[in-house]
């Protein structure tokens, strides 16, 4: 007797191709065999040797026919099926001249019900005619695939659909008398379908709606310190909603006083719109401060928005405010923090800038203006803007420079002349805009509680008094200090001189005439120099917002998540909350907004791959161009 090599698996169609995927678990086997070999027994030995109990599993015996005998058959023939005694006679008579490897599946046995038709289609098969006239140059050994990776898959995996299977390829269902087939699916019935899933998972919108009472008192049970505000309309249906979590109230006096505004569009079914305040951290992270969501941006909602953080931030003549150019804001702001020194974004000033007005030349020297610390230097850039474009100008007047230029601001606004912090919240945020109103409050909370946590123990780690991002601007600095020149002018003011600059450090009243040191509130390069030479530590020139105990009690708070053990009071239970009217508009539903002018110029900064000529290797032309063709 001979004896045969059977290994278990199963078959997979890849790309009109048949494929063996091994079981790395059962392996393979020898099993002796011959002419007088019974069939039923031979089948009964490979159920013993593998440890199947054959009452509860069938098995099919296959194998691929040898390609070189295939002649002009396509080759993704299917694999030849040995269920008989005459079958397993001809796969011995194969075997002694061709190198052919028997292949064993092992499936659950089908319980059909009574009067349940059983089908016995096999597997849908490729195109023949699409393979016929190519030219095969694949080894026998592309068509059996022994997987070698732990979890038995190819490393061609990306083949297959999100269900593990290749399309339009029917698989039985083990365990009942249908099949399911994939198949295309209209586009209208794929959305409706993931609508009625993400139901099932996360509730309905409108139940999104009714449960907001009993969320917010639980946060608030969770998170002591945490404001919440929800207005309804006379109908009970959703207005506003106000959440600032207890944590960021308590952190906040850690901060910078410098708020940034922004809002971005829900994507939900009932839509409406996130405004968002925040500020950064000493460690220049962001630092979420209060969340609301509203119908739209106009007066009245964020009239009410500035109303609701005035409770967490009091208006104060120290404070900033940050936002884009929405004249509704700027009304609100006058009405609830008149005392406040407003900004606006130079981020979206460019853009409008990039839309009026032509020429990167403008572009640069109107962000020259923006970003300078002198006024002498911001003069005289803006003189030159009026002399190449007097209507530029102009409009740049009518934005008041009070509110775009650093050196011309009335209060402090440090490095941030953007609302890119906001607007980057709104991106971690854009997978939870679609979602019900709870799950977006949850997606918020679960954010937050994992940034403070982390913040937290990143503040621990720190060696020095300084938090990392400071220590890493100052070092940044000190190559260009080291060149400069220092005379002591008296006990508290240095002269401090390059190349091409002269400047006066006063390290007691922390000011430099380059008025960096004043504005930034971190020393200069020439104040670092300065201190270097009277052998004062630059720690002692930062403002206390930059030091790492400020950070660490910036993050102490945790932010907890929901306490479903909390009782519900009576007047929260039954506190209706009813869906906001909404019209939903036609087509398909915006993911997206439209890209502004500078997202499409950065996406063209990005290095595109350089096509060379295949005749003689160099760039800028083709083989049909090619001076040497």
């Amino acid at each position: 007797m001979e004896n045969m090599i059977l290994v278990s698996g199963k078959w997979k169609v890849e790309k009109t191709k048949w494929l063996f995927e091994v079981d790395n678990d059962r392996g393979s086997i020898a099993v002796a065999g011959n002419e007088d070999t019974r069939f039923e027994d031979f089948v009964k030995t490979i159920f013993e040797d593998y440890g199947i109990d054959s009452a509860e599993n069938d098995l099919e015996l296959r194998y691929l026919f040898p390609r070189q005998n295939l002649h002009n058959k396509s080759i993704n023939t299917p694999p030849v099926r040995v269920g008989n005694v005459r079958q397993f006679h001809a796969f011995l008579g194969l075997s002694k001249v061709q190198n052919v490897q028997l292949c064993v599946e092992f499936k659950v046995k089908k319980i059909v019900a009574e009067g349940a038709v059983e089908d016995q289609k096999q597997p849908i098969q490729g195109d023949d005619s699409s393979c016929e006239d190519e030219e095969d140059t694949d080894e026998e050994g592309d068509r059996f695939d022994y997987c070698d990776d732990s979890d038995g898959a190819t490393s061609d995996d990306e083949n297959f659909t999100a269900y593990g299977l290749p399309l339009n390829h029917v698989e039985e269902v083990h365990g009942s008398s249908t099949k399911v087939t994939i198949r295309k699916m209209h586009y209208w019935k794929s959305h409706r379908t993931l609508i009625v899933a993400r139901d099932l998972v996360m509730g309905s919108s409108e139940s999104g709606y009714e449960e907001l009472p009993t969320y917010l008192h639980m946060i608030r049970m969770s998170n002591p310190g945490t404001l919440t505000q929800l207005e309804v309309d006379t109908s009970n249906r959703f207005k506003y909603l106000f959440l600032a979590f207890g944590a960021s109230i308590v952190g906040f006096p850690y901060m910078r006083k410098v708020v940034v505004v922004d809002g971005t569009f829900l994507q939900g079914k009932y839509k409406g719109t996130l405004l968002i305040a925040t500020s950064q951290d000493g460690n220049f992270q962001i630092f979420p401060i209060a969340f609301a969501v509203v119908d739209t941006e106009n007066d009245e909602s964020w009239t009410w928005f500035f109303r609701q953080l005035s409770r967490v931030i009091p208006d104060d003549e120290g404070l900033a405010l940050i936002s884009d150019r929405h004249k509704s804001i700027g009304k609100a702001i006058a009405v609830v923090y008149p005392l406040e020194s407003r900004g606006i974004c130079t981020y979206h000033l460019y853009k409008n800038i990039l839309l009026r007005y032509k020429g990167r030349d403008l572009f640069g020297l109107v962000k020259k203006a923006a970003y300078s610390f002198r006024l002498t230097d911001f003069q005289a850039t803006f003189e030159t803007i009026k002399e190449l474009n007097p209507a530029l100008h102009a409009y740049l007047e009518r934005a008041d420079v009070q509110m775009w230029a650093r050196a011309h601001f009335r209060g402090d606004r440090y490095n941030l002349l953007t609302s890119n912090i906001a607007e980057s919240i709104n991106r971690a945020l854009s997978g939870a805009r679609s979602l019900p109103i709870v799950h977006l409050l949850e997606s918020i909370r679960l954010m937050m509680t994992r940034w403070f946590a982390k913040r937290k123990h990143d503040a621990e780690l720190m060696k020095t008094s300084l938090t990392r991002g400071v220590e890493k601007v100052l070092e940044g600095r000190m190559p260009i200090a080291n060149l400069l020149k220092v005379q002591v002018i008296d006990i508290h003011q240095s002269q401090v001189t390059g190349v091409s600059s002269l400047h006066v450090v006063n390290l007691s009243e922390k000011k430099c005439s380059c008025r960096r040191f004043d504005l930034e509130k971190l020393p200069c390069a020439h104040a670092i120099a300065a201190a270097e030479a009277r052998k004062i530590s630059c720690i002692s020139l930062c403002h206390h917002y930059y030091r790492k105990q400020y950070l660490y009690n910036a993050y102490n708070t945790a932010v907890m998540p929901k306490d479903d053990a909390v009782p519900i009071p009576e007047e929260v239970a039954k506190k209706i909350c009813l869906p906001p009217e909404v019209r939903q508009p036609p087509g398909r539903p915006k993911k997206s907004r439209h890209k502004s002018i500078l997202e499409k110029v950065a996406v063209k900064k990005r290095p595109r791959k350089e096509h060379t000529c295949r005749i003689c290797n160099q760039t800028g032309h083709n083989s049909t161009t090619c001076p040497l063709n």
